[in-house]
């Protein structure tokens, strides 16, 4: 049997490593310089504060049982409130290393402060806000120019999406309908028109979980095909041969308009026939649950606005899919915020941008990643500020400085929330919720490591 060491860690031992390992982490975190952090063999490079405070290494006790403590509460509270990670973060190692060792918890007075900034300092977000927005994350012109394009395109409903692309200019595309990524086989290729793709109005569609070996299976889908010559698109995991020769025969001579789609079963395109279905807003015929494609295909078939199939995947116009996809969108979101795996994270991010409708897409080329290493970081941290902010109001630092500062409050809590709000730049604006809810996170953190008791076990 493996041994583990444990050891006991005193209770004045853990405030004084939670002391000293929250000044550390504060002095190393002054400079808000990019940096290149190894993880796992590869290079992050951020200037993202909570994304460094993550790897960077302080004392044993403080990185085994303070900061996982502090860093997990920043992480939420960006996630609650886009623009409130890193005050949170520099708030909750100002009050451990400042007040951990004084035996006190933070007054009610500063608790109630955070409300009440919400209360008397916002602001209803403007137009001019998106450009001081920017300014607080990067200095970069030509990501300034991109956003606000982006802004434009987007309107009112359409949701922002960033990408890298392999061409050198980077380009803001505005798209409607549903992508799903897949890289069409060479069998579905053979049906492409000249133009390499193959694009149809009012489609019907069949979706199948299963291989389709023999031609008797689609025999009803085909006949119906040559009455009606309505285009129809065949979605299976595999086709046999006998079974493509004899669609691709019959689409030569003008007999039938069909074209078959095989997608196999594997890790990335495990749910891809489920966004699929949701697209089009189709069921999936099962063969493991015991349906019978030759029954399905001669039942009535759902029809399609529009399908565009090519050689790096499906885009389908479908009005009456968008509260489908939107409610699997949801669903999805819900495991990206409770996943830590970050390949789990990227393949879940996708199926989000495949179903969203309506979409603006920063695609970012070589030319901009080479001379900001950081813009994909910048990029979404400033649209997800600007969201909040457009949803709650804005605040400004110097207003909120100045506030803090006529409030009748504990002249240490009162310096905390001041200096680490002077560790912003002077013109820095946050969303009105994010700093509320900096606040509350912080002091709620503080007060979780002050409770821990002495006995407790940290394991080397």
């Amino acid at each position: 049997m493996k041994e583990t060491s444990i050891q006991i860690v005193k209770h004045d031992t853990i405030e004084n490593e939670a002391c000293s390992g929250a000044r550390k982490m504060l002095q190393s975190l002054e400079k808000r310089e990019k940096t290149l952090i190894a993880n796992n063999g590869s290079g992050i490079i951020t200037k993202d504060i909570v994304q460094r405070s993550i790897y960077e290494k302080k004392d044993s006790v403080y990185d085994a049982l303070i900061k996982p403590l502090v860093v997990s509460s920043a992480i939420e509270s960006e996630i609650l409130y886009p623009g409130s990670g890193e005050l949170s973060l520099l708030l909750s190692l100002s009050f451990i290393s400042s007040l951990i060792k004084k035996q006190k918890t933070i007054s009610s007075g500063t608790l109630a402060l955070s409300d009440d900034i919400c209360k008397n300092l916002s602001t209803p977000f403007h137009k001019t806000d998106v450009q001081k927005i920017i300014n607080t994350v990067t200095e970069d012109k030509e990501v300034s120019r991109i956003i606000k394009l982006a802004i434009k395109e987007s309107g009112s409903s359409n949701k922002i999406f960033i990408e890298a692309i392999p061409r050198s200019e980077s380009i803001v595309e505005v798209s409607n309908g549903y992508f799903i990524k897949h890289d069409a086989s060479v069998e579905t290729s053979c049906f492409f028109s000249k133009s390499k793709s193959w694009e149809k109005r009012n489609t019907r569609i069949i979706i199948i979980d299963g291989d389709i070996i023999s031609v008797g299976d689609i025999h009803y889908l085909l006949e119906s095909a040559s009455k009606n010559k309505e285009p129809y698109m065949v979605i299976a995991r595999s086709f046999s041969a006998d079974v493509l020769n004899t669609i691709h025969s019959n689409v030569q001579k003008g007999i039938i308009d069909v074209i078959p789609v095989d997608i196999p079963f594997e890790q990335e395109t495990a749910n891809i026939l489920v966004d699929i279905a949701a697209a089009c807003n189709s069921d999936i015929v099962s063969v493991l649950k015991g349906d019978l494609i030759s029954k399905s295909c001669s039942e009535p078939l759902p029809a399609v606005s529009k399908i565009a199939i090519h050689s790096k995947g499906i885009h389908i116009e479908n009005a009456t899919s968008d509260k489908r996809c939107k409610d699997l969108s949801i669903n999805i979101k819900k495991r990206l915020v409770e996943t830590e795996d970050f390949e789990l994270k990227k393949m879940l991010s996708n199926r989000i941008l495949s179903l969203t409708g309506s979409k603006t897409t920063i695609k970012i080329g070589k030319h901009l990643s080479s001379l900001n290493p950081t813009v994909f970081e910048d990029i979404d941290k400033i649209l997800r500020t600007i969201s909040s902010a457009t949803s709650f109001g804005i605040l400004n630092r110097c207003d909120i400085i100045k506030h803090i500062k006529n409030q009748n409050i504990c002249d240490d809590e009162k310096e905390i929330l001041v200096c680490a709000l002077r560790s912003f730049s002077r013109g820095h604006v946050f969303p009105s919720k994010s700093v509320s809810v900096s606040i509350k996170k912080s002091i709620s953190t503080f007060n979780m490591i002050k409770n821990i008791s002495c006995g407790l076990l940290a394991a080397r």
